[in-house]
């Protein structure tokens, strides 16, 4: 993937950043994300990013998934994230495309994929760091 994050969450007790790699499908993984609605999911992700204090580090849209990679800090509630991103984008995709209300039921599958990406770039400096308390 070749994305380089560096440890940015620093609290008296956790040090560091998480990335996640998060799939969902749309219902019965119809085609339904065409060019238009790509571009509104993704204004519509990075907002509810921000509001949930995550970054989206990498977009993979796909007509009938959404992948993203997502950086978080060790103390971020990851299904709590998943559910605003899912459930504002399904409310908003769903009011402003016909496509997205006609042919499927519910714009996304209940069901969520997650997955760590292995992250080293802190750790040396962690460990150092310990050293010294």
């Amino acid at each position: 993937m070749g994305t380089t994050i560096s440890p940015s969450f620093n609290n008296t007790r956790v040090y560091g950043t998480c990335l996640y790699r998060i799939l969902w499908c749309t219902k019965y993984r119809r085609s339904v994300l065409d060019t238009d609605v790509v571009v509104r999911l993704r204004q519509v992700l990075l907002e509810v990013a921000e509001e949930e204090g995550v970054t989206i580090a990498s977009f993979d849209l796909r007509p009938d998934r959404v992948g993203l990679t997502i950086e978080a800090t060790p103390e971020t509630e990851l299904g709590r994230v998943v559910r605003s991103l899912k459930r504002r984008s399904s409310r908003l995709l769903r009011q402003e495309f016909r496509s997205c209300r006609t042919r499927v039921p519910t714009l996304w599958t209940s069901r969520w994929y997650a997955e760590t990406v292995e992250m080293r770039s802190g750790r040396d400096r962690f460990l150092e760091e310990a050293r010294k308390h």
